[in-house]
């Protein structure tokens, strides 16, 4: 990123340097590239093989994004305020299709967590308590989470303090569960291919604009030295409409 302001001053076309896909490339890896190339108004190199194709269960979506984010970048349709905020590069944006030609953009208010294996004294909780703000509307979270060097099980959130949510699987090492909305949930493995699914109960995950908390809890199994759980909780601005013209 520090190159940018050479390149411009020199009047040369931004570039952002070289991005490998790999099996285990997420969405949301890509999506925070795309937010620095709409930022610099600068291309890229993608790198991807046939391994990353071949198994990467996100392949189609993240070369989809790809050629949408492109497409709006390379017409000039981000306002000069929307790239003033992605200048920032712990900021994040989605871009979700609503329409042929017609997007909706939307800021991401993304909080990431760790939640460690602990060794306590008898009575002491083993649980994590981490807190966030949701600066929007009322709306339903979306969370990651994701098994690292360990298999987890009873995996329990709780919201505010209101109620406790179970999710009824289990992880093995590199396993990821994402909810994104909706009735329900989804396992996939380290490399985002899908292998069950369950149901959620989404007002259990209403949030109001304001800072809230989330008590999280898991038994941790086959653990190795950097065994623990990574939880990601993600809200959203409202759309900002964009359209590209026949």
């Amino acid at each position: 990123m520090k190159n940018q302001p050479y390149f411009k001053r020199n009047f040369m076309p931004g570039m952002l340097g070289w991005f490998k896909m790999t099996p285990e490339t997420s969405i949301e890896d890509v999506e925070w590239l795309l937010t620095r190339s709409a930022a610099h108004n600068a291309g890229f190199a993608f790198i991807a093989g046939d391994e990353a194709i071949q198994k990467n269960g996100n392949k189609n979506k993240i070369l989809q994004l790809i050629g949408d984010w492109e497409k709006i970048r390379l017409k000039g349709l981000f306002t000069k305020n929307q790239i003033e905020i992605m200048k920032d590069i712990d900021t994040e944006y989605t871009l979700v299709t609503s329409n042929e030609n017609e997007f909706d953009l939307h800021r991401v208010n993304s909080s990431k967590f760790t939640h460690n294996k602990k060794v306590r004294q008898p009575g002491e909780p083993l649980y994590s308590i981490f807190n966030f703000n949701h600066s929007g509307e009322e709306q339903t979270i979306n969370f990651i989470i994701n098994a690292i060097d360990c298999d987890i099980s009873n995996i329990t959130m709780e919201m505010d303090n209101y109620k406790k949510i179970k999710l009824p699987v289990s992880l093995k090492a590199g396993e990821i569960i994402k909810y994104t909305g909706g009735p329900k949930a989804y396992v996939y493995n380290i490399n985002w291919n899908l292998i069950s699914e369950f149901e959620i109960t989404p007002s259990d995950l209403k949030v109001s604009s304001g800072d809230h908390s989330i008590t999280f809890d898991c038994k941790f199994n086959n653990s190795g030295k950097e065994a623990k759980a990574k939880l990601e909780v993600r809200t959203f601005a409202p759309a900002e409409k964009i359209a590209i013209s026949k």
